[in-house]
């Protein structure tokens, strides 16, 4: 589940989820290292309006700043993770 609001923050939570870990960003190669019973993302992104007069909305909406932070509960680790030793 995703919620968003007009400052642009979005929240992100889950329960009963695996958790996954890869080294590419487009998540590719990421393996199963274990299971967490609720998780939450909170992404947060300043931003900064530029107005022109004479127009009814901004111009441009330009990011100035992005502040991500994350919160698992009860992380159990999956067995192929500690055979493996991710």
């Amino acid at each position: 589940m995703s919620d968003y609001n007009l400052k642009g923050d979005r929240l992100i939570q889950g329960k009963d989820c695996f958790v996954r870990a890869g080294s590419k960003t487009d998540g590719s190669d990421a393996k199963i290292i274990g299971f967490v019973s609720e998780a939450s993302f909170r992404v947060q992104v300043q931003t900064q309006k530029a107005e022109v007069i004479g127009h009814f909305l901004p111009v441009s909406i330009d990011p100035t700043s992005v502040s991500v932070s994350t919160s698992f509960k009860g992380f159990k680790i999956g067995r192929a993770s500690c055979r493996e030793r991710v």
